[in-house]
């Protein structure tokens, strides 16, 4: 068995992947893996893009966030029998408070924050927050809107 838990989304070839992943696993073992669905985090790139567009720069994202009839056909083309696959909400309160959003944007947007300075940084993760807080912050927490694949494949 394989079992990959939030990894996938950050690989842009994802022929590739299962096809490594096929070749690895023995007959009648199984790929169990979740991770970024189509719409995963889209209130906050969506506010992120805004910002920086403002700021005359194009962001793109990395992420490879799939529907599922997409990655049901990438998991036949492979070779996979699908036994589930499925995609979900899962809000997730970020940790560190009031803080939380701007300690995790640099975790998602770090490839596309280095070509700004730190001031410009620290102006972009307030301009976000004020886009979000009355969508995303619970008071307490930022509520990341996160969505979630499920695949569980057998070779």
């Amino acid at each position: 068995m394989i079992f990959s838990n939030a990894a996938f989304h950050w690989i842009t070839d994802q022929k590739q992947l299962l096809d490594s992943l096929y070749t690895a696993l023995r007959d009648n073992s199984s790929l169990v893996c979740e991770f970024g669905a189509h719409g995963n985090i889209k209130q906050i790139e969506t506010a992120y893009t805004s910002v920086t567009k403002a700021r005359q720069k194009n962001y793109e994202s990395p992420f490879y966030f799939p529907t599922t009839e997409e990655y049901y056909a990438l998991l036949r083309q492979t070779g996979f029998q699908i036994e589930h696959l499925y995609d979900f909400d899962r809000p997730t309160p970020l940790p560190g408070g009031k803080d939380g959003l701007r300690k995790w944007m640099p975790q998602f947007f770090g490839s596309d924050l280095v070509q700004y300075s730190p001031d410009d940084q620290s102006e972009i993760f307030c301009n976000v927050e004020e886009t979000l807080k009355n969508d995303a912050f619970d008071g307490t927490n930022w509520v990341a809107d996160y969505r979630r694949l499920r695949a569980i494949a057998r070779k």
